[in-house]
């Protein structure tokens, strides 16, 4: 987390790619986003009351861009057992339900499904990014 006075965000993102590419040798996919969107994604939760130990299980996943309007279809057409997916305003919700380790919602199939990079993180650590912020 960091504080910008460049709101172009896209823009910030490709630069901050550019800089880790050149001084760490790797090149990764950097979102950059207000705070104000971060807590208005978090709250969009659409699974209801959620026990804290299946929060481990619910994801939140967001991209830089917009998402295709195919990644709901797309998604839901690869969900097994008792995996939930829910695109709510241009960020997407994951309850992997059983566990991840059988998934066929792989990082690679998101992306995929999204048309860009997509980033998950988990129910505590949404809820404890959003109360930094």
């Amino acid at each position: 987390m960091f504080s910008s006075t460049d709101h172009d965000h896209d823009a910030l993102a490709k630069r901050l790619r550019g800089a880790v590419a050149e001084r760490c040798f790797v090149d990764v996919p950097i979102i950059v986003m207000p705070a104000e969107r971060f807590r208005a994604l978090a709250a969009t939760q659409p699974f209801g009351d959620v026990s804290d130990e299946h929060q481990k299980l619910v994801h939140l996943g967001f991209s830089q861009g917009s998402m295709l309007t195919t990644t709901q279809a797309t998604l839901d057409a690869r969900v097994t057992g008792s995996e939930r997916v829910v695109v709510v305003r241009d960020a997407l919700w994951i309850d992997y339900g059983d566990g991840v380790k059988k998934s066929k919602l792989t990082p690679t199939a998101i992306d995929a499904a999204a048309g860009e990079p997509v980033t998950l993180r988990n129910m505590k650590t949404v809820a404890a990014v959003a109360a930094l912020l």
